[in-house]
């Protein structure tokens, strides 16, 4: 099994994959699926986040185990450079030959799906029913989980890991407008949104970086948002304009 997932780990890092140019990864996931039996599917995300591929899902029915489903989720995409990687085995560990990254995040979790669906597929392990997630561009603020089809899914998911409104995984901060008819909230994924209180609706997006915003005010007039970034060492003050 350790030669396998190793072998399957190698095809996977040699294959293009930076952040929104995913698609020959999602093929080569799908076609695994495909061959062992599963049935994938890929959701409409590249449209949303401009790359060429969406998520990939692909169920796996329970065997000898009755449990709840569970998911197993990782992500396609690479940091750069990811260009024509060339792996290379060297004292039991995998590194990059020549100046680009491994992209062992998160390759590694995608080659430990496959070889689970190799195990399901092959009878050797016994588990209730599977839901596997592969996404696209995480690297760039989480993009594509946040188009994730979480109705198609059977697996309990907390509501802390699914977007509120659009937000993906914590929000950091909230603060409300001086009029009470607005509140703001910050995220884990770089995001401040403006809200209706009432509806509680997204009213604006401000897309700020691909790092966690940690903190958000508003200034007394209701016109201006400040919000804070950076690390404990260097933080960072910036004001946008609402």
């Amino acid at each position: 099994m350790q030669d396998r997932v190793l072998d399957i780990f190698l095809d996977l890092v040699k294959i293009d994959s930076e952040s929104l140019h995913e698609a020959a990864v999602a093929a080569y996931v799908m076609e695994t699926a495909r061959r062992l039996g599963f049935v994938p599917y890929m959701d409409g995300a590249a449209e949303m986040v401009g790359g060429d591929a969406g998520n990939v899902y692909i169920k796996i029915p329970s065997s000898g185990v009755d449990a709840p489903p569970l998911i197993f989720c990782a992500h396609m995409d690479t940091v750069t450079p990811g260009k024509g990687v060339e792996p290379v085995v060297e004292d039991g560990r995998v590194v990059s030959r020549g100046d680009t990254i491994l992209g062992a995040d998160c390759k590694a979790g995608v080659a430990a799906i496959i070889e689970l669906m190799n195990l399901s597929s092959e009878g050797r392990l016994e588990h209730g029913p599977l839901e596997m997630i592969l996404t696209v561009v995480e690297e760039k603020g989480l993009k594509g989980v946040r188009e994730i089809e979480w109705d198609i899914l059977s697996s309990r998911v907390p509501a802390s890991y699914r977007p509120v409104g659009r937000h993906v995984g914590a929000v950091t901060d909230i603060v409300l407008f001086p009029d009470g008819r607005q509140f703001a909230t910050s995220g884990e994924d770089g995001c401040v949104r403006i809200w209706d209180a009432k509806s509680q609706s997204v009213l604006r997006e401000f897309q700020l970086q691909e790092t966690p915003v940690h903190t958000v005010d508003v200034s007394p007039d209701g016109k201006w948002l400040a919000y804070g970034a950076g690390s404990r060492d260097s933080p960072e003050l910036k004001p946008v304009t609402i």
